[in-house]
């Protein structure tokens, strides 16, 4: 083989290698193209899935931040309410301190309408036996009365 024709081979090789190896390039350069079309958008939802997390997160501590606000407006609550409580019982011991008293006084009362009810009747009686004394006296008076006129005249 001569020269040129090993040129003339070589160079139909190359005319058919290189667009053969451009539609190659080209297929490269696409499927790449796609591979970073998708890793960006993959890259994308990854951004807005760690936007999402740290929006959750916060949102969480924020919650949590609530919930010790509850949890301590709950402890304050709780140890009103049992001071409130405390208070309740030594409140129901002077009730009951008190309605015993109160009961006692209801007794005194019923004892004392008793015996006001016997001086009112005593002291009737004793007006009674007082208007007839008077009555009496009266009548002896003007009997003594009579006999000095008799006597007189």
């Amino acid at each position: 083989m001569s020269l040129s024709s090993l040129i003339l081979d070589n160079l139909g090789t190359a005319i058919i290698a290189v667009p053969s190896l451009g539609v190659v390039i080209a297929y490269g350069y696409s499927m790449i193209r796609r591979r970073v079309s998708a890793d960006m958008k993959a890259l994308t939802d990854d951004n807005s899935y760690v936007s999402m997390l740290e929006n959750y997160k916060k949102e969480r501590n924020e919650l949590k931040q609530e919930r010790d606000k509850i949890l301590e407006k709950m402890s304050v609550i709780e140890k009103e309410r049992n001071e409130a409580v405390a208070q309740v019982g030594k409140l129901s011991t002077e009730v009951l301190f008190l309605s015993g008293q109160v009961t006692e006084l209801k007794e005194l009362v019923e004892k004392l309408g008793t015996s006001l009810e016997l001086s009112r009747s005593e002291m009737h009686r004793l007006a009674v036996e007082n208007a007839k004394l008077v009555a009496h006296v009266s009548y002896l008076e003007a009997l003594v009365s009579h006999k000095h006129e008799k006597t007189d005249q």
